[in-house]
């Protein structure tokens, strides 16, 4: 690896890190998408309440086993992963988990073939990058098989807004349980 790979690297992950601390420190993603889901809390006085969580990795089972006999997972890691309860009342389906996937470069989103395995462990998945790669991201979208790409959001970082909103998922318990699993364990 060149010298100027390595420093294209480092400000990737420095422009990464950067992203992630502006979305933890601007919710305006989660009260949008809350009055996406539910309009009516245009007219509530308390936002949505979140909680944001970085590098959330969850575990695909690909059936091939380690030489100690336990399973072997495939490793998917969201860059953030929010917890949303939408309105002071929610409970239950009301509330909603959203992952992040952060590009911070073209050659990072064009070579990133992982994306589709992170559909089916949060509500709403989204790519979240900077308004000069919004229009490669839709391209990278629109390859996409349409049954997945409904359930594919971009979110303009530098504009703090949706340029496409994504389908909420249908999550199986199984998934709901290996993220939240994550979630809790990761603290400890």
């Amino acid at each position: 690896m060149t010298e100027i790979q390595k420093h294209q690297q480092l400000m990737e992950k420095l422009t990464s890190k950067m992203i992630t601390k502006s979305m933890r420190t601007n919710t305006s993603w989660a009260q949008q998408l809350s009055e996406q889901e539910y309009p009516f809390i245009h007219k509530m006085k308390t936002p949505p309440t979140t909680q944001l969580h970085t590098e959330v990795t969850v575990r695909i089972p690909t059936g091939e086993r380690t030489k100690f006999g336990k399973e072997k997972p495939q490793r998917r890691r969201f860059d953030l992963v929010g917890l949303v309860k939408p309105f002071y009342s929610a409970w239950g389906n009301e509330l909603f988990t959203v992952g992040f996937e952060v590009k911070v470069s073209k050659s990072d989103l064009l070579q990133d073939e992982k994306y589709l395995d992170y559909l089916g462990y949060t509500d709403f998945f989204f790519f979240a990058v900077p308004t000069e790669l919004v229009s490669e991201t839709e391209q990278k979208i629109s390859q996409t098989p349409i049954i997945q790409a409904d359930y594919i959001g971009i979110y303009d970082v530098n504009q703090a807004a949706f340029v496409r909103l994504a389908e909420r998922q249908e999550l199986s318990p199984d998934n709901t349980e290996k993220l939240f699993r994550q979630l809790l364990f990761a603290h400890l």
